[in-house]
């Protein structure tokens, strides 16, 4: 994942991946126990988003839609935050987005990418 614009602009950040057929989930916020910390960014809530990465085989339901697996799939979720999540122009409420490998993301004042 690399941080396209904000206070940490330019900053990489190495993910773990989940094993063949698993799933992980990183937090991400402005609180240093969040997975992928941002602290310099006054407009991350401490606690803004989910990402979560889904490994092959695994197939999730998010109410009505189901995402179908690939390789590796994302999905980004806003976890209540006061200033929301952007996905490309799309402001994401309580549902689950899927977020493909350079697609930009924004939390408080932060964009993101994770890289192809």
């Amino acid at each position: 994942m690399r941080i396209m614009s904000g206070p940490q602009d330019g900053l990489q950040i190495l993910l773990q991946m989940p094993a063949l057929g698993g799933r992980t989930q990183w937090t991400i916020g402005r609180s240093e126990e969040c997975d992928i910390s941002l602290p310099y960014d006054s407009q991350v809530s401490r606690r803004h988003a989910s990402l979560i990465c889904l490994s092959n085989d695994e197939t999730i339901a998010d109410g009505a839609a189901t995402h179908q697996s690939g390789p590796l799939r994302f999905l980004l979720t806003d976890d209540g935050s006061k200033n929301g999540t952007l996905l490309n122009d799309r402001r994401l409420r309580s549902e689950s987005a899927e977020l493909k490998p350079g697609e930009l993301f924004r939390v408080g004042r932060t964009w993101l990418r994770i890289d192809p």
